[in-house]
């Protein structure tokens, strides 16, 4: 009978033993190379990275709709919730072993009950930091002079005419004493100036502005002009006349000091290079003339607007701190380590720049400390780049 040749029982056991052996040692070598487990790690960081994209599209599909008034940091949806579901957000995550293991509150993502080093791994590209609400854009002041218009012309015909209809010059005996000149006002006076002395050079708007609803004057200059006793200044007058009278008390001269007209607001330069000079109104109705005058020097103006209020006390919020405690926005601004938590917080950055562009915009350019704290912001191009801030920011460099 002829014998059938094969692999006996026993050889075959062994055989496997062998190669179990073998595959063990191959995982656990494989594991100690770090290839598994460097293979899960992309796996999980992929299927979060993923995630994370759906979560900001849906975040920035939703801001196109509601116009910019959809609240990010208060988007919360549970697993259960239907309006919108987990999956209307993420659709990609009923196809991970992570489903019912993740949520989002105030805009981020949430993960409960994922062990590590997948949990690791997870926080490691997911956005940990709630997104900020992008808030719309207030314009809380009104250009009268405009400096980044660029050439106003000899009659500064281009000059924010809308509302202030240009600009007059009137100066005494020298017509010289006044010229217009690129992006700024210049007033030359090249006389003997004293008390009794009547060079003066002045500009008055042709209009009279209506300063409802306005609560202060911003002017940024500069000026070489460094006398107390007669001083270079912007005014808003009730009514302009040219009776004669040049002297300390007469309509032109020291203007401010004049008791027979009404002024609604009076900004004194009495020192000389770069000014930011903000003065509350002294009215908050009614119409009135801009004056400017200037005596002994030059008077370049940058800029020249009327401001409204701003909702300052939010930023405290953004920051934890009290709002209670700052009775104005000088006294936030002067406040250097509130006001540097302001300016390096993204959210309170944006509310900054967005939604105040009044009083504490006005506030914080001529106040030193809050300059220096910009200076030195995470986000000054942030600031730099909010074509309102930005616009302000720059007429201080020029």
């Amino acid at each position: 009978m002829k014998k059938i040749k094969g692999i006996s029982l026993i050889v075959l056991i062994i055989t496997i033993v062998v190669i179990i052996i073998l595959s063990s040692a191959m995982i656990i070598s494989l594991t100690k190379t770090n290839i598994i487990q460097r293979s899960n790690e992309a796996a999980v960081k992929q299927n979060f990275g993923t995630l994370q994209e759906e979560l900001d599209l849906y975040i920035s599909n939703k801001y196109i709709e509601t116009k910019g008034s959809f609240q990010a940091k208060k988007f919360t949806v549970k697993t259960n919730d239907t309006n919108p579901s987990i999956d209307d957000v993420l659709p990609s995550l009923k196809r991970t072993k992570y489903y019912g293991k993740v949520t989002i509150s105030k805009g981020k993502l949430v993960l409960k009950e994922i062990d590590d080093p997948d949990y690791t791994w997870a926080l490691s590209v997911i956005d940990r930091k709630s997104p900020i609400d992008i808030y719309e854009q207030k314009i809380n002041y009104q250009m009268l002079y405009d400096g980044s218009l660029g050439e106003s012309g000899e009659d500064g015909a281009n000059v924010c005419s809308d509302i202030t209809g240009s600009f007059q010059m009137y100066t005494t005996n020298n017509a010289n004493t006044l010229t217009f000149a690129s992006n700024a006002i210049k007033h030359y006076n090249n006389g003997a100036v004293g008390t009794n002395s009547q060079w003066a050079a002045t500009i008055y708007s042709n209009n009279s502005i209506d300063i409802s609803g306005y609560e202060g004057l911003l002017v940024i200059g500069n000026t070489t002009c460094n006398r107390d006793d007669w001083h270079n200044g912007t005014v808003l007058l009730s009514s302009i006349q040219h009776s004669g009278a040049y002297g300390p008390n007469g309509n032109y001269g020291n203007i401010m000091e004049d008791t027979t007209k009404e002024v609604a607001a009076s900004i004194y330069v009495t020192t000389t290079g770069d000014y930011v000079k903000y003065s509350k109104l002294q009215k908050n109705e009614g119409s009135y003339y801009l004056n400017e005058i200037c005596h002994s020097g030059t008077n370049s103006l940058e800029e020249i607007c009327l401001i409204k209020s701003d909702e300052y006390k939010k930023l405290c919020e953004f920051v934890e701190l009290n709002p209670d405690d700052y009775s104005s926005e000088d006294e936030l601004c002067s406040d250097s380590t509130a006001i540097g938590k302001i300016v390096n917080d993204e959210q309170a950055v944006e509310y900054m720049v967005k939604q105040c562009t009044g009083s504490f915009m006005a506030s914080f350019l001529k106040n030193s400390t809050a300059v220096s704290s910009y200076e030195n912001s995470e986000y000054k191009s942030k600031i730099d780049n909010n074509v309102h801030w930005g616009k302000f920011l720059n007429a201080m460099n020029n």
